[in-house]
């Protein structure tokens, strides 16, 4: 972003892309917290589910939290407005994938998600990172995946420097996951650690922000709110 006579102008769009079939609620997180670091951001969806809140269901574009959320496929001119937008997909065969500036995959630890991942990686040029959610405690965490069921030399790296991330299975992260799509949620305050650990640490990734504006941007987007002045102010 750049200021001029006051107006903030958007240099450059960044295209990140989220694919997997359980993401909807981590990019709403995701983008409140871009959102409070004063970058302009929305949400596009071009998954087979085009996820929505219950409210919005004819809706193409519409508003939450002041991020706008796009259903279906888009047009790339009419982006040009946002610093930051967010593509949801299952696939990462679409030509809108292919735009993105860097690209995170998101599984369970099931074995057919395994598999899903291995389709990931071989379809996509480069992974920043996998996230691993919803991992219970059975000993199969994301550890024993990338090392004994994927072993894949791509993921190895990733997971040596520091690319893959692990989101435990929680009970209110469920509850808040299933009142997203339908009422949407007031705030996600008691969000467990693993998953605001997630969420900073890919918000670090994608901005480049400072840890501090990070853990502040995080706390306000985890309170439901979205700050339309400087964090620091």
């Amino acid at each position: 972003m750049e200021s001029t006579g006051g107006e903030i102008t958007v240099t450059y769009t960044r295209y990140i892309g989220i694919l997997g079939y359980d993401i909807f609620d981590l990019a709403v997180y995701l983008s409140m917290v871009i959102k409070n670091l004063q970058y302009n951001i929305s949400v596009a969806d071009i998954s087979d589910r085009e996820n929505l809140l219950q409210n919005q269901q004819k809706s193409c574009i519409y508003s939450y939290k002041n991020i706008d959320f796009y259903r279906g496929n888009f047009i790339k001119t009419d982006m040009n407005k946002y610093d930051y937008v967010l593509i949801l997909s299952e696939h990462c065969d679409n030509s809108l994938i292919r735009l993105c500036d860097s690209v995170f995959a998101v599984a369970d630890n099931s074995y057919a998600m395994s598999e899903y991942l291995k389709a990931v990686i071989r379809g996509c040029e480069s992974l920043s990172g996998v996230i691993f959610r919803d991992v219970t405690d059975n000993g199969i965490d994301s550890g024993y995946i990338v090392k004994h069921i994927i072993r894949d030399d791509y993921l190895f790296k990733l997971l040596r420097n520091g690319g893959v991330y692990e989101i435990k299975d929680d009970a209110i992260d469920r509850e808040y996951k299933i009142a997203l799509g339908y009422e949407g949620i007031t705030d996600f305050k008691n969000l467990s650690g693993s998953f605001l650990k997630t969420l900073s640490a890919i918000a670090l990734k994608i901005t480049g922000e400072k840890e501090k504006l990070i853990k502040i941007a995080l706390l306000k987007a985890r309170e439901g709110k979205i700050i339309e002045h400087s964090i620091l102010e």
